[in-house]
Protein backbone atom coordinates (compact mmCIF):
# COMPACT_ATOMS: atom_id res chain seq x y z
CA UNK A 1 0.00 0.00 0.00
CA UNK A 2 1.58 3.32 -1.07
CA UNK A 3 1.85 6.31 1.21
CA UNK A 4 -1.47 8.00 1.94
CA UNK A 5 0.12 11.40 1.16
CA UNK A 6 1.30 10.12 -2.23
CA UNK A 7 -2.11 8.65 -3.09
CA UNK A 8 -3.79 11.88 -2.02
CA UNK A 9 -1.79 13.69 -4.73
CA UNK A 10 -2.38 11.23 -7.54
CA UNK A 11 -4.21 13.87 -9.59
CA UNK A 12 -1.29 16.31 -9.60
CA UNK A 13 1.05 13.43 -10.45
CA UNK A 14 -1.15 12.40 -13.37
CA UNK A 15 -0.79 15.94 -14.78
CA UNK A 16 3.00 15.82 -14.42
CA UNK A 17 5.15 15.05 -17.48
CA UNK A 18 5.73 11.28 -17.55
CA UNK A 19 9.50 11.19 -17.36
CA UNK A 20 11.99 10.09 -14.72
CA UNK A 21 10.99 9.83 -11.07
CA UNK A 22 13.22 9.13 -8.06
CA UNK A 23 12.17 7.32 -4.89
CA UNK A 24 14.72 8.12 -2.18
CA UNK A 25 15.16 5.56 0.62
CA UNK A 26 12.62 3.40 -1.22
CA UNK A 27 12.49 0.53 1.28
CA UNK A 28 10.05 -2.12 0.01
CA UNK A 29 9.22 -0.09 -3.10
CA UNK A 30 5.54 0.47 -2.37
CA UNK A 31 5.77 4.10 -3.53
CA UNK A 32 8.00 3.21 -6.49
CA UNK A 33 5.36 0.78 -7.77
CA UNK A 34 2.68 3.45 -7.44
CA UNK A 35 4.70 5.92 -9.54
CA UNK A 36 5.49 3.26 -12.15
CA UNK A 37 1.78 2.45 -12.50
CA UNK A 38 1.17 6.16 -13.17
CA UNK A 39 3.61 5.95 -16.08
CA UNK A 40 6.86 7.28 -14.62
CA UNK A 41 10.31 5.79 -15.27
CA UNK A 42 11.23 5.14 -11.64
CA UNK A 43 14.69 4.98 -10.10
CA UNK A 44 14.39 3.46 -6.61
CA UNK A 45 17.40 3.86 -4.31
CA UNK A 46 18.10 2.62 -0.80
CA UNK A 47 21.18 1.96 1.31
CA UNK A 48 19.97 -1.55 2.21
CA UNK A 49 21.16 -4.20 -0.22
CA UNK A 50 18.66 -6.58 1.41
CA UNK A 51 15.76 -4.22 0.65
CA UNK A 52 16.95 -3.64 -2.91
CA UNK A 53 17.42 -7.38 -3.50
CA UNK A 54 13.90 -8.10 -2.25
CA UNK A 55 12.58 -5.23 -4.36
CA UNK A 56 14.28 -6.65 -7.46
CA UNK A 57 12.48 -9.95 -6.86
CA UNK A 58 9.16 -8.11 -6.62
CA UNK A 59 9.90 -6.14 -9.79
CA UNK A 60 10.64 -9.33 -11.73
CA UNK A 61 7.56 -11.09 -10.34
CA UNK A 62 5.16 -8.19 -10.96
CA UNK A 63 6.85 -7.09 -14.21
CA UNK A 64 6.85 -3.45 -13.11
CA UNK A 65 9.48 -1.22 -14.76
CA UNK A 66 11.44 0.12 -11.80
CA UNK A 67 15.24 0.45 -11.78
CA UNK A 68 16.91 -0.10 -8.42
CA UNK A 69 20.25 0.88 -6.98
CA UNK A 70 21.95 0.41 -3.63
CA UNK A 71 23.01 3.95 -2.78
CA UNK A 72 24.42 5.65 0.30
CA UNK A 73 22.64 9.00 0.10
CA UNK A 74 25.10 10.49 2.58
CA UNK A 75 28.04 9.76 0.25
CA UNK A 76 26.76 9.74 -3.32
CA UNK A 77 25.55 12.63 -5.46
CA UNK A 78 22.27 12.80 -7.32
CA UNK A 79 22.28 13.75 -11.00
CA UNK A 80 21.42 17.42 -11.57
CA UNK A 81 18.18 18.50 -13.27
CA UNK A 82 17.22 14.88 -13.98
CA UNK A 83 13.84 14.14 -12.38
CA UNK A 84 10.27 15.29 -13.00
CA UNK A 85 9.24 13.75 -9.68
CA UNK A 86 11.20 13.08 -6.50
CA UNK A 87 9.61 11.42 -3.50
CA UNK A 88 11.02 10.85 -0.04
CA UNK A 89 9.00 9.22 2.74
CA UNK A 90 9.99 8.33 6.29
CA UNK A 91 13.61 9.37 5.83
CA UNK A 92 15.46 12.43 7.08
CA UNK A 93 18.90 13.47 5.97
CA UNK A 94 19.21 17.22 6.13
CA UNK A 95 22.24 17.34 3.81
CA UNK A 96 20.01 15.81 1.14
CA UNK A 97 17.70 18.84 0.92
CA UNK A 98 19.93 20.87 -1.42
CA UNK A 99 20.75 17.73 -3.47
CA UNK A 100 17.03 17.10 -3.99
CA UNK A 101 16.50 20.65 -5.20
CA UNK A 102 19.40 20.31 -7.65
CA UNK A 103 18.18 16.91 -8.92
CA UNK A 104 14.70 18.23 -9.74
CA UNK A 105 14.23 19.29 -13.34
CA UNK A 106 12.50 22.56 -14.17
CA UNK A 107 8.82 22.10 -13.35
CA UNK A 108 9.66 19.01 -11.30
CA UNK A 109 7.52 17.95 -8.38
CA UNK A 110 8.69 17.03 -4.88
CA UNK A 111 6.60 15.01 -2.43
CA UNK A 112 8.25 14.64 0.96
CA UNK A 113 6.90 13.32 4.25
CA UNK A 114 8.53 12.37 7.52
CA UNK A 115 8.06 12.79 11.26
CA UNK A 116 8.40 16.11 13.03
CA UNK A 117 8.91 17.17 16.65
CA UNK A 118 5.37 16.39 17.86
CA UNK A 119 6.25 12.70 17.35
CA UNK A 120 8.40 13.04 20.48
CA UNK A 121 6.79 15.92 22.36
CA UNK A 122 3.10 15.01 21.90
CA UNK A 123 3.01 11.33 20.98
CA UNK A 124 5.93 10.32 23.19
CA UNK A 125 7.73 8.45 20.43
CA UNK A 126 11.17 7.28 21.53
CA UNK A 127 12.95 8.56 18.43
CA UNK A 128 16.38 10.09 18.21
CA UNK A 129 15.76 13.86 17.73
CA UNK A 130 18.45 13.83 15.04
CA UNK A 131 15.96 12.01 12.79
CA UNK A 132 12.98 14.25 13.55
CA UNK A 133 12.16 17.53 11.82
CA UNK A 134 11.79 20.70 13.84
CA UNK A 135 8.63 22.77 13.46
CA UNK A 136 8.41 24.22 9.91
CA UNK A 137 11.84 22.83 9.06
CA UNK A 138 10.66 21.00 5.94
CA UNK A 139 8.79 24.10 4.76
CA UNK A 140 11.89 26.28 5.15
CA UNK A 141 14.22 23.67 3.63
CA UNK A 142 12.39 23.92 0.31
CA UNK A 143 11.37 27.58 0.41
CA UNK A 144 12.95 28.22 -3.01
CA UNK A 145 10.36 25.85 -4.52
CA UNK A 146 6.71 26.79 -5.08
CA UNK A 147 4.90 25.17 -2.17
CA UNK A 148 1.66 23.60 -3.40
CA UNK A 149 0.66 22.03 -0.10
CA UNK A 150 2.22 21.76 3.34
CA UNK A 151 1.02 20.36 6.64
CA UNK A 152 2.31 19.46 10.06
CA UNK A 153 -0.30 17.32 11.74
CA UNK A 154 -0.79 14.34 13.91
CA UNK A 155 -2.52 11.90 11.57
CA UNK A 156 -3.78 8.39 11.89
CA UNK A 157 -1.85 6.00 9.66
CA UNK A 158 -4.06 3.14 8.50
CA UNK A 159 -1.01 1.23 7.29
CA UNK A 160 0.69 1.44 10.69
CA UNK A 161 -2.56 1.43 12.69
CA UNK A 162 -1.37 4.29 14.90
CA UNK A 163 -0.96 8.04 15.09
CA UNK A 164 2.10 9.74 13.59
CA UNK A 165 3.24 13.36 13.68
CA UNK A 166 3.98 14.06 10.04
CA UNK A 167 5.36 17.02 8.14
CA UNK A 168 4.22 16.65 4.54
CA UNK A 169 5.12 18.73 1.52
CA UNK A 170 4.26 19.00 -2.16
CA UNK A 171 6.32 21.56 -4.08
CA UNK A 172 7.31 22.43 -7.63
CA UNK A 173 10.64 23.67 -8.95
CA UNK A 174 10.05 26.82 -10.99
Amino acid sequence: MPSEWLCRHEEVLLKQEKAKALDLACGNGRNSFFLAKLGFEVDAVDISDVAVSWLNEQIAERKIPVKTQVMDLEQEALPRNSYQVIICFNYLQRTLFSKINEALDQGGLLLYETVYLDEIEVLGGGMNPKFVLDYNELLHAFSELRILEYRENIVYSQRLNKQKALASLVARKL
